[in-house]
């Protein structure tokens, strides 16, 4: 089942093109790669499928149905969500409530429920806390659940975001440059948990600079260049596409 549908998808800054006329689809239990160099569109793409900004042009289906326009909270409660380039941790919450947060997606009490503590309300934050710490233990955070979310290093702040977005039980999760700033050791952590998302029910859109991963994970690749889509294939067909390889103006990306 085709569960996100891009289709000529445009979206302009100002005089300048972040996203030109871009096509592609991923499939329900795919793990789809979007690959670039940097100023190539990639983070502007995510935004436009998680509701940061709208497109100028051409649409956005998830199973079947249009989402290009609708807000971030819509999408979410959709089934997709996303983690950031930039990290986005409330740092003086636990581990755990930070993985909490997105667990409350799931959620059936309000504020003023939680508030006025109705009935259910203790069983549901059970619930939500036992999630959480599933999540944690998805990642390989467990036993770090009452650290100050600060305290972690880069590389498990990084993973913390990851389970924080599983803990939403999401159909489709976008992942923006998830091995940014880890060691070797915790990207192959990484890759194996990223490799490992699809029987979980979860399929991923990823965007990574890290070609070896990309490479071992990926079962497609899409490339972009100037906003627009320059090649398309599995990681054999990119890893041999003369154009791709001239797009990075002779990095050594493979």
């Amino acid at each position: 089942m085709t569960l996100l549908g891009v289709n000529r998808l445009t979206r302009h800054f100002g005089g300048v093109t972040a996203v030109n006329f871009v096509d592609f689809h991923v499939e329900q239990g795919e793990i789809v790669a979007i690959i670039g160099p940097n100023g190539a569109g990639k983070t502007t793409l995510f935004n436009l499928i998680s509701g940061v900004v709208s497109p100028d042009s051409g649409s956005i289906t998830y199973k079947g149905a249009e989402i290009g326009g609708l807000t971030p909270e819509k999408i979410a409660a959709l089934g997709i969500t996303r983690t950031f380039q930039n990290l986005q941790l409330f740092r003086n919450m636990s581990v755990v409530e930070n993985v909490m947060v997105g667990a409350h997606r799931r959620g059936k009490k309000g504020m003023l429920q939680a508030g006025l503590r109705w009935p259910g309300v203790a069983a549901e934050e059970k619930s939500i806390y036992s999630r959480a710490m599933s999540s944690l233990e998805l990642v390989g955070l467990p036993g770090k659940e009452n650290y100050p979310a600060e305290v972690l290093p880069y590389g498990e702040q990084r993973l913390l975001e990851i389970a924080r977005a599983m803990a939403m039980e999401p159909e489709l999760i976008l992942l923006d440059e998830p091995a940014a700033g880890m060691n070797q050791g915790e990207t192959n952590r990484l890759g194996e948990l990223v490799a490992g998302l699809p029987d979980m029910g979860t399929t991923v859109l990823l965007v990574e600079h890290n070609m070896e991963m990309v490479m071992t994970v990926a079962h497609r690749i899409v490339v972009l260049d100037h906003g627009s889509k320059l090649a398309e294939g599995t990681p054999e067909d990119i890893q041999n596409d003369a154009q791709v390889i001239s797009a990075y103006l002779g990095e050594e990306v493979f």
